[in-house]
């Protein structure tokens, strides 16, 4: 995820401030568009990691979804 995609806009729209508050569980909202997905294995369980980009603000995001997925990054 490059960190120079939210520095255009450091300022997380309303939608992506829900994100930022949630977890793994937290579903992505109507402006983000995924650009990315990769399955990450693990010994101690899967992590599918799933790259957004919002429309609205701009903001670059990582999902971390599986059993040890850490939510929006």
């Amino acid at each position: 995820m490059s960190e120079n995609n939210n520095q255009a806009n450091p300022n997380p729209c309303n939608d992506c401030e829900v994100l930022e508050k949630g977890n793994r569980h937290t579903p992505p909202h109507q402006f983000l568009t995924r650009t990315e997905f990769k399955a990450v294995p693990s010994q101690f369980g899967n992590v599918d990691e799933h790259y957004y980009k919002c429309s609205k603000c701009g903001k670059s995001w990582l999902h971390e979804t599986g059993s040890y997925g850490q939510g929006w990054k």
